[in-house]
């Protein structure tokens, strides 16, 4: 809120002074009145001082804000002095000061003028100093146009990798030949983008057959990338196979598609080489096709998109050719499993009925490694992120959205908003699976599947092996008689059916119990389609179930041991369940179209027969159309899209696609119904409804209108009017700390957005977290799942593992801090010294940012890890050798001494819970079975013991006793004799 100090706003810089020198200047920001400086605009900057220097200085720092004038001299808008106390305890927390005017003499404390300045303030660190002075170094190369190859810290996103050659190049150069062994011919092919660096010779040609067989092989090199810490996703691209030929073909037939793949996944890119000139690509182990991806919110979609690669010689190319992309969902995956899938490569449209087939295939392998699953689910519970990667290049910014997206829906096209009402009008699909779910509800049909034995008369055929049935044991001749006369069949009980009916019984006999049982039918909804999801004998198409989660959350894991699904499992069923339901839905939709022109032609004959009048005007042609609506209508095309986002999560959520949300809130909604059982609500309505009634309806209500409403209509004009401007200043204060609210969060988004901008690159995309897509991709039958076995090691091989010899560590682009962040898992060294630097960063007028450091004079180093991320520290606890002790042999050196320490929080609580658990247990059962059987054990053994001491005395105390009184008589006369 500054003063307007030009025609209609004002153009603010700040100037910073210490002893009436400029020690800092940011930018203008033109034609704002609340202006925001970042990164870019100067905010930040670096004042040393000696400690001394500064507290003799009793007015501080001065922050004068001036208007910028180019032709005229800048005008003073007003002034803040921030003193050194504040400078020295401040702790980076925002401050807020009224500007004041300020005079030659001074700041004149007692005259405000309007607007307020906002600064944050803290002790520097070596990071901060390290990260001005490269970003000082960046600044003027950017101002002389000189490529930067490293801002601030190390680029995650990375360029596409080696291949993709020139036409020339690729007219040139051979790709296949033919080689004679003995008498046989064979085709063989250049391994593109290189051989085996350690297998030059037998893998620079290679058969088909012999390139299908190695790219199946185990990666050698893993890029380790991302901030989560939830799990980590081991993810390898395998191969391409049918993509189109979209490089121009001219001559030779050898320009083909050079091809690769883009992954995104939350706060990561990573790519792949480029393979020139093939139309099914292999990804060779010894390439970059491994990544690591660590998880930061359960339900993160897996996004990877192919592209063919377009040489950055082609400047009429604004983009790498997109062929297709898959949405990978990772909620439906087992830990410890191998998955091998393969799914189908879209041609994408504006529309649904443009996604075509026609582009291909695509394998990969993926494998979760979850370190605690309950930690998993218990994370669900929190918000997901928002979050946005950064790319410094546009091709490669286009290829991460395309990826991410698919068709660009952010720009206006009438299209898009036809495919939004195409979209909408495809869920009223739903109706079918309605009406079979409630003709099956009311009819008491079967839908859960019980095996029982009936009785039937044997035959001669089951007679065998009654001869030997005396020569059986009791074990056997039981089994012998169940299937000799019984015979094991399949029920369907209708389990939906019998619980309508008694809830509708007890309903109608009952009606308090209307709340508790609207929760518990949220729950038996989701529950009913997670079972419908189930009847799919397809095993891609199947959700986690309801009591997998809980016994993740029980024991943390489930119980069943990780699926095995070979190629082609259920293909047929699978098949025929789809075929059945699209001829539903497409016979619904031909009633639909029937129903439509029958009541079209009914309306054209009633109004044939009613038409009397004749329109003598001239009809109106459709003429050019240079689309004026695209003001009007490109709101409504993003309120649109944002409405279909939250559709889609719905939908997702109730088909259990998004299972952990819709686990949760089945659990919530069951524990909500048992709650409600527990309340009074017939006395809660009834009373509500007296006490409304007999205190709004009673003649007491004429005391309100004497007292309260009557000398509000009977105010004079003066005192409505003064009522008014109280009223409208009490919601100008409300209005206003909303603004502030909102002001705040675009302070802090766009100075995120401004670093972001520099450290990763200035084209930044929205990854989704939740699932919003407008398809779903499904693995195709060829795919498979089995179980992980890892290969044991020894001790040496699993250290140089975990210490990352053949991996890359890339960290995620995940910033952590408020004034200068820092990417996620980068530590800095702290040293405090007698020495001051003020580091100022200026964010906005009405908030502007103080940075006040510790530094000494001359640091012995500076943390390398602003610059540098490749290495991998290990995370072995003190004393261990690894950290992860299964991976090691049987045998290897003390590795049952290795298996201590490293209980997560949510392992150490379920651990104590289970020990809490058994210690309630035994005392409630096992103490009472000790007592009684202590008190059987001793009225049994107690008379026993009595009498057998009784027993010993009556034999033992006559010997006993005249033994003591001889040597009694003994001692004395001994006694007497010596005295």
């Amino acid at each position: 809120d500054l003063p307007i100090m030009d025609n209609r706003s004002s153009d603010p810089f700040v100037v910073v002074k210490f002893n009436r020198r400029i020690i800092h200047q940011t930018s203008y920001i033109p034609k704002n009145l609340n202006p925001i400086w970042t990164l870019k605009t100067k905010a930040f900057f670096l004042f040393q001082v000696k400690a001394k220097e500064l507290f003799q200085d009793i007015d501080g720092l001065c922050f004068e804000v001036i208007d910028y004038d180019a032709y005229s001299a800048n005008d003073l808008m007003g002034a803040v002095k921030v003193s050194p106390r504040f400078l020295y305890k401040a702790t980076e927390e925002r401050r807020e000061f009224r500007l004041q005017p300020l005079m030659s003499k001074g700041i004149i404390v007692n005259h405000k003028v309007k607007g307020k300045l906002a600064l944050r303030c803290r002790r520097a660190t070596p990071y901060d100093k390290e990260f001005l002075k490269q970003y000082k170094i960046d600044a003027v190369k950017e101002a002389r146009k000189d490529p930067i190859k490293l801002r601030g810290v190390a680029m995650i996103v990375k360029n596409v990798g080696t291949g993709g050659g020139g036409y020339v190049k690729t007219v040139v150069e051979k790709k296949r030949k033919k080689e004679t062994i003995g008498t046989e011919t064979v085709v063989k092919y250049k391994i593109r983008p290189e051989p085996d660096p350690q297998r030059k010779t037998q893998t620079t040609w290679m058969t088909k057959e012999e390139i299908d067989k190695e790219s199946f092989n185990e990666s050698r090199v893993w890029l380790d990338a991302g901030s989560g810490m939830l799990a980590k996703v081991f993810l390898e691209i395998i191969n391409c196979k049918g993509i189109p030929n979209l490089d121009v073909n001219v001559g030779l037939d050898r320009n083909k598609t050079d091809a690769f793949c883009k992954i995104v996944y939350e706060d990561c890119i990573c790519s792949t080489d480029v393979i020139d000139d093939c139309l099914s690509p292999r990804w060779m182990p010894w390439t970059n096709r491994a990544f690591v991806l660590h998880m930061t919110h359960t339900s993160s979609p897996l996004f990877i998109g192919v592209f063919d690669y377009d040489s950055s010689l082609h400047t009429n190319v604004e983009s790498h050719d997109p062929i297709g992309r898959v949405n990978v969902d990772l909620t439906k995956l087992r830990a410890d499993t191998e998955y091998l899938l393969t799914y189908q490569l879209y041609k994408e449209g504006t529309k649904i009925s443009d996604r075509k087939p026609v582009n291909g295939t695509i394998t990969i392998r993926l494998r979760l490694e979850v370190p605690d699953e309950r930690h998993l689910v218990l994370s669900c519970l929190q918000p997901p992120p928002t979050i946005y990667v950064n790319d410094c290049q546009k091709r490669d910014f286009l290829c991460v959205k395309y990826t991410c997206k698919g068709y660009d829906n952010e720009r206006f096209d009438t299209n898009v908003i036809l495919s939004y009402i195409e979209e909408l009008l495809a869920y009223m699909n739903l109706v079918v699976y309605l009406k079979d779910a409630l003709i099956n509800l009311l009819l008491w049909r079967g839908n859960h599947r019980v095996d029982v034995r009936i009785p039937v008369k044997p035959s001669e055929q089951n007679a065998d092996g009654a001869d030997a049935l005396n020569d059986m044991t009791m074990k056997e001749r039981l089994s012998y008689l169940v299937e000799r006369y019984t015979k094991k069949t399949t029920i369907l009980l209708p389990i939906h059916s019998m619980t309508l009916f008694f809830s509708a019984v007890t309903l109608v006999e009952k009606p308090s119990l209307l709340p508790s049982y609207i929760f518990g039918s949220i729950a038996w909804l989701l529950i009913a389609v997670m079972g419908f999801r189930h009847n799919n004998p397809d095993p891609w198409d199947q959700p986690k179930t309801f009591r997998d989660i809980v016994e993740i959350l029980l024991v943390g894991e489930p119980l069943e041991p990780p699926p095995t699904i070979t190629k082609n499992q259920n293909k047929k069923e699978a098949s025929a369940y789809r075929k059945k339901w699209a001829d539903k839905i497409k016979e619904l939709e031909k009633n639909s179209v029937e129903e439509k022109r029958r009541a079209v032609r009914e309306a054209r004959e009633e109004a044939e027969i009613d038409s009397a009048e004749v329109d003598l005007g001239t009809e109106s042609k459709g003429g050019l159309n240079l689309n004026p609506l695209k003001p009007f209508l490109l709101p409504v095309q993003k309120n649109l899209g944002k409405l279909l986002e939250c559709v889609r999560f719905m939908k997702n959520v109730m088909l259990w696609e998004e299972c952990y949300f819709a686990f949760w809130i089945t659990c919530a909604s069951i524990i909500l119904g048992v709650f409600s059982l527990f309340i009074p609500w017939t006395f809660i309505v009834i009373w509500s409804t007296r006490l409304a009634v007999w205190a709004g309806c009673g003649p007491w209500m004429k005391l309100v209108d004497i007292y309260y409403y009557s000398k509000i209509e009977d105010l004079s004009k003066s005192k409505k009017s003064k009522r008014m401007r109280d009223l409208k200043k009490s919601r100008d204060n409300y209005l206003n700390l909303l603004k502030e609210d909102v002001r705040l969060k675009e302070e802090e988004a766009k100075k995120l957005k401004a670093m972001k901008a520099y450290m990763f690159g200035k084209y930044s995309t929205h990854v989704p977290v939740v699932k919003t897509d407008r398809n779903r991709d499904v693995p195709l039958h060829e795919s498979s799942a089995a179980p992980y076995v890892e290969k044991p090691l020894s001790m040496a091989r699993a250290a140089i593992e975990e210490a990352g010899l053949h991996n890359k560590r890339e960290r995620g682009q995940k910033l952590s801090g408020v004034m200068i962040p820092k990417v996620s898992g980068i530590t800095e060294v702290k040293r405090q010294d007698q020495n001051f630097v003020i580091f100022l960063s200026i964010p906005t007028i009405p908030h502007v940012c103080l940075f006040l450091t510790t530094c000494s004079n001359a640091f012995p180093g500076i943390i390398s890890n602003i610059k540098h991320t490749d290495s991998i520290r290990s995370t072995v606890m003190l004393g261990k050798a690894i950290s992860n002790t299964r991976k090691l042999e049987r045998g290897a050196l003390a590795s049952s001494l290795l298996n201590f320490g490293g209980d997560t929080n949510a392992s150490a609580y379920s651990k104590i819970a289970q020990i809490i658990l058994v210690a309630i247990v035994a005392s409630f059962v096992g103490v009472p079975m000790i007592s009684s059987a202590v008190q059987w054990a001793v009225k049994k053994s107690f008379p026993v013991i009595i009498s057998s001491i009784q027993l010993a005395v009556e034999e033992w105390y006559p010997a006993i006793s005249s033994t003591v009184q001889s040597a009694v008589e003994k001692s004395l006369s001994l006694f007497k004799s010596e005295w």
